[in-house]
């Protein structure tokens, strides 16, 4: 049985822009994720990350969303834009996404903008990346004050609009901050787990338990920064970032949000990665979970999370 699999984390606006890529993702020869080895992973859908940097943050951050927005033309025409729940059902032969902001700096200069983001198939938005902006606080900041006054303008705007809100990149005072202010539909798009790789990119099992608690999803990444100091995907530690969280909690509110394209890896391929994760998987006796887990429980969340038809 092949998997069906679905990724809450992809960066391929970023492996584009990097690029200077400018056509049709089936176009692109040389990256991570080429429209061929995204279906040699059996990718059916994935959401796909607007990655806004730090450096931009401040007056620059506007021009920056809109000139990275550019690159989302290329995604479009190969894939199906998903605009509700009923839409995201997975469909052979075609690959779906919907579009998420990583770093919402740019808000401060056009509030309004939180109210056009469904138009430009952008259900998902996460506050900051790592560093510090005119919102809330990221990872790397160890002490702060957290959610800032424009960052509380935008969760309530996010509230009104039904946009999901990503808590990957708070840091912990902002992500708890973000809970007490925000009554919508959240998740954790891309993480390890402390418990297993205590940085403080990572999230601890409590965290976790809130955002699953809450009806929420933890995407675990395979990026290998946040799973152990060496430079290559150790299998052992990514089934076990997996693992606490199953026995912890259950495999329902488990996936994968592998943060590709947002991190180099040496001979890295994502189909062999996910291939070998299904097999580890199964191989410690997950069964027909393994399947939830790297497709069914994200989409399952979108359809509970998405406005409907």
């Amino acid at each position: 049985m092949g998997v069906l699999l679905s990724d809450a984390h992809v960066d391929l606006p970023y492996l584009l822009r990097e690029k200077r890529f400018t056509g049709p993702w089936r176009g692109l020869k040389e990256g991570d994720l080429t429209l061929e080895e995204a279906g040699r992973a059996g990718l059916v859908f994935f959401i796909s990350a607007i990655y806004l940097e730090d450096r931009y943050n401040g007056p620059l951050s506007l021009l920056h969303f809109r000139d990275t927005l550019r690159y989302l033309d290329s995604i479009k025409e190969d894939t199906f834009l998903v605009r509700d729940a009923a839409s995201i059902e997975p469909e052979e032969g075609k690959i779906k996404t919907l579009f998420s902001i990583e770093n919402a700096d740019f808000l401060c200069d056009e509030m309004g903008l939180v109210e056009k983001l469904r138009e430009k198939g952008i259900f998902v938005l996460g506050l900051t990346h790592c560093g510090p902006n005119r919102l809330a606080e990221g990872n790397l900041v160890l002490y702060g004050d957290g959610i800032k006054r424009d960052g509380r303008s935008v969760l309530k705007g996010m509230e009104g609009e039904g946009l999901i809100l990503d808590l990957a990149h708070l840091n912990e005072r902002s992500f708890y901050q973000a809970l007490d202010l925000f009554r919508g539909p959240l998740m954790a798009s891309h993480t390890g787990i402390r418990e297993i790789y205590d940085i403080p990119r990572n999230i601890t099992l409590a965290q976790a338990r809130e955002v699953m608690e809450r009806g929420g999803v933890v995407g675990i990444s395979i990026n290998p920064e946040l799973l152990w100091e060496g430079g290559c995907i150790p299998m052992e530690r990514l089934y076990a970032s997996i693992d606490i969280l199953v026995q912890a909690f259950g495999p329902e509110r488990v996936c994968l949000g592998s943060d590709v394209c947002g991190f180099q890896g040496q001979g890295f391929s994502y189909s062999d990665t996910v291939s070998s994760l299904k097999e580890t998987l199964l191989d410690k006796g997950y069964g027909p979970a393994t399947y939830e887990i790297l497709g069914g429980n994200l989409i399952r969340f979108l359809k509970e999370s998405l406005p409907k038809a």
